[in-house]
């Protein structure tokens, strides 16, 4: 439940997550990763993108699990790469420097079996606009870090 659900919505109130326990423990959360992170929606598609020890990207359609990588560009089956539809584990990068990336979009077009989506305009889409996030997320803590003279 917490690897492949842990993000259901309701349909109501798309903001607010499902609550779901499980032996009593909550198996739902809210769409969001820990700081230092942006958070972004644009219409039915949603993201957060982050900075953390290990790097870690996840594809959900509508709060579902649908594939899992070790970068924004792994999602994207043309860039050659094989993709891990498991949760993928690293070793610690230094300093929180790895980036990571959750998306959610109603726009994917799924497998029949739920555990993929196609390489198509939406899938590009949804990706460009993790991977300008976070370049404009590394952008923001570099200049709190070393800020830019005013000479």
């Amino acid at each position: 439940m917490w690897q492949n659900a842990r993000y259901l919505k309701q349909r109501d109130d798309p903001e607010m997550p499902v609550r779901i326990t499980v032996n009593g423990r909550r198996a739902t959360e809210r769409f969001e990763l820990p700081p230092p992170a942006a958070h972004f929606r644009r219409g039915p598609e949603r993201g957060a993108v982050a900075l953390s020890a290990t790097p870690r990207v996840e594809l959900f359609s509508r709060g579902l699990r649908v594939r899992a990588a070790s970068t924004l560009s792994d999602l994207l089956p043309a860039s050659g790469r094989a993709t891990d539809r498991a949760l993928v584990r690293f070793d610690p990068i230094l300093a929180g420097l790895a980036p990571q990336a959750i998306l959610d979009s109603e726009r994917l077009d799924l497998l029949l079996s739920r555990a993929d989506a196609r390489d198509d305009a939406a899938l590009r889409r949804l990706v460009d606009l993790a991977q300008r996030e976070l370049e404009r997320l590394v952008d923001r803590q570099l200049s709190a870090l070393c800020p830019t003279p005013l000479r």
